[in-house]
């Protein structure tokens, strides 16, 4: 069926008998016909574990591979491994593979990026997060692989109030064999918890400032819905720490009845 009006793009999706997407097929309306652009196709396991991804793009009128991506599960579902490889136009080649350990909780402790490179697994970077006694995620800390060492990257700590909501978010850059803070944003909520307020301000040169974001909702018989937001933006030139606010936009958010 030819298209009306600009349509360009065709996506389609197909799903199997669990529910569980196992096509994504794309097309491009190309000179009166529709073109493959590329497709994915997903497979699962016999737990409904996603175990393989293939990507494939359209050449000519035939499909071509592109990338594998196959993914290993723990006895508790729990992602432990995923390997990326790309077609060389014979066969698949190893390209990445990723590693991730939890702790008793099931809560990831630990994920860690390998590239291949003449036929061994190199680190290249790995993440390392900490949770507190409510399972709430409160440090992440990012760590790259400069000769045969781990080095400091990045560092976040994350805050939470009572009911579990994020309060603060400070980020901090390892500069100078020091952590340095960078940046850091603040959250407020309302009784029912939903996020009211939001700030960020970042403290290293040369994007010194800050911004403020403020929540607005709508009540319903069920939830409270965004109704909108409200940005202040500073005035300019003096993007400098200490800002006077000028003005504000509004964005509101309509939901369809």
């Amino acid at each position: 069926m030819e298209p009306s009006g600009r349509i360009c793009i065709s996506r389609f999706w197909g799903y199997n008998l669990e529910s569980n997407k196992i096509l994504e097929l794309n097309q491009d309306w190309i000179d009166g016909s529709w073109l493959n652009d590329y497709q994915i196709k997903l497979e699962y396991d016999i737990n409904g574990n996603r175990s393989n991804i293939y990507d494939r793009i359209g050449k000519y009128f035939e499909w071509v591979n592109s990338i594998l991506q196959i993914y290993e599960y723990d006895t508790s579902h729990n992602e432990i491994f995923r390997v990326g490889q790309i077609w060389d136009g014979v066969g698949w080649e190893f390209l990445s593979q990723d590693i991730l350990e939890y702790d008793v909780n099931d809560n990831l402790i630990i994920e860690t990026r390998q590239d291949w490179n003449d036929s061994i697994w190199i680190n290249n970077y790995q993440s390392i997060f900490e949770y507190d006694v409510s399972e709430n995620q409160i440090s992440t800390l990012e760590q790259v692989w400069a000769d045969s060492l781990w080095v400091n990257s990045l560092y976040h700590i994350f805050e939470f109030d009572g009911d579990g909501n994020k309060t603060s978010s400070l980020r901090r850059e390892w500069i100078d064999k020091d952590w340095i803070d960078v940046s850091v944003s603040k959250y407020k909520y309302d009784e029912n918890n939903n996020l009211i307020f939001q700030s960020f301000e970042r403290f290293i040169k040369p994007f010194v400032g800050q911004r403020r974001t403020f929540y607005y909702y709508k009540s319903s018989t069920s939830i409270s819905l965004p109704l909108s937001f409200r940005i202040p933006i500073p005035s300019f030139p003096n993007w400098v720490r200490s800002l006077s606010w000028s003005t504000s936009v509004i964005i509101l958010f309509v939901r369809a009845s």
